[in-house]
């Protein structure tokens, strides 16, 4: 069911303005159940969640083929501010954020994470005293005893 924007924001609604608004403000309707999103509606005046944001942020990759962070919407969750920032970002899904690098999170979890390098899954704590197989009943899975109290 399709909620009438009126009930949910007192601001007098100002139509998006070319292509990349309109695109942004129908998938945000469509998203947040809503008839329609004005250039200074809020993702939060709607109710938006962050399961929406990341349904919204697909949904603008799959159309317009730019990379679109959830965070971008968190951080600028007014139509026209958030249609800047993809404005000013990488004109593919290739990019790493917005042109600009002015924001918190610039360079993406790929910088963070040192290059697209993953974490290791498991630790390497390397030979620990007293781990002979029969302490652990043959199962290398099973933790080690320590020998001393700790």
């Amino acid at each position: 069911m399709t909620e009438n924007r009126e009930q949910l924001v007192v601001a007098e609604f100002e139509p998006p303005q070319g292509p990349l608004e309109a695109t942004i403000a129908r998938i945000q309707a469509e998203v947040l159940g809503i008839d329609r999103v004005g250039r200074g509606d809020s993702f939060y005046d709607f109710g938006g969640t962050s399961l929406q944001a990341i349904r919204i942020c697909t949904r603008i990759e799959q159309e317009t083929g730019r990379q679109v962070q959830p965070e971008w919407l968190f951080e600028h969750d007014a139509l026209a501010e958030f249609a800047a920032v993809l404005a000013s970002s990488m004109p593919s899904a290739g990019g790493e954020g917005p042109a600009s690098g002015g924001g918190r999170h610039a360079g993406g979890a790929d910088q963070r994470l040192g290059g697209g390098e993953a974490p290791p899954a498991v630790a390497d704590f390397g030979e620990q005293p007293g781990g002979a197989e029969g302490e652990r009943g043959g199962n290398p899975a099973a933790p080690r005893v320590p020998q001393r109290p700790i």
